[in-house]
């Protein structure tokens, strides 16, 4: 075992594929246009990077992939990817939350805002006390409109912010945006997110998709005057 972890991210318009090494150590990330074309891009990215001697199959400690929100034909390409992967070459597999990934982006010493964008004008948020894997949980994880996430999130002060969906925020006062090249998740973090998970729970749970909401569900506080 060599504790490398391969990333697989494909939940937003930019996607990719990493493999880290102990200490989060960034080996190799390349992030891919893969909005409508994920499973013609990220096997054979996946497959470049083991022909270019990055690593092999049996180098591989385990392999971590995002499991939303946030596409839904993303999210499930991600997934069976991994999960046939993982299968096929004999290692575990794990599931990282999107907005856990986004958070892990952002600068330490205040808490957490990750909105990314919805349809229908809506979001999906959260906010953590921390960019930290295991960081408490401030507002619970789901479909936002902006004017209910607003109110959520108007007591807790200043927050860092990130995410696609941060623009539907403008104009709010407490909010410090981190730059705009944070706001697509990054396939490393994914990967180092993954290993960490592991090393906290060897047996992890099954890797599942997070859509937040089953097909034609409101958001939070659409019904709302």
């Amino acid at each position: 075992m060599t504790d490398v972890w391969l990333g697989i991210e494909t939940t937003g318009r930019r996607g990719g594929v990493a493999l880290v090494g102990p200490g989060d150590t960034v080996l190799y990330e390349r992030f891919l246009s893969v909005e409508a074309f994920h499973s013609e891009k990220v096997l054979p990215a996946i497959a470049g990077m083991m022909d270019s001697g990055h690593a092999s199959p049996d180098q591989l400690d385990g392999i971590a992939v995002s499991t939303g929100p946030g596409s839904y034909t993303g999210v499930r390409i991600g997934i069976s990817t991994a999960l046939g992967l993982s299968s096929g070459w004999g290692i575990p597999a794990l599931g990282v939350g999107t907005l856990r990934v986004l958070s892990a982006a952002a600068d330490a010493g205040r808490c957490v805002l990750v909105a990314v964008r919805a349809r229908r004008g809506e979001v999906y948020a959260a906010v953590f006390e921390s960019p930290g894997q295991f960081s408490g949980v401030l507002v619970q994880p789901g479909v936002f409109t902006v004017e209910r996430l607003l109110r959520l999130i108007r007591p807790l002060g200043e927050l860092t912010t990130l995410g696609s969906g941060r623009a539907m925020l403008e104009g709010s006062t407490g909010l410090v945006w981190m730059p705009e090249e944070h706001d697509q998740p990054r396939p490393s973090l994914v990967a180092a997110l993954g290993m960490q998970l592991h090393e906290a729970s060897p047996v992890p749970p099954p890797v599942r998709p997070s859509y937040l909401r089953r097909f034609g569900e409101k958001a939070e506080g659409s019904d709302e005057a």
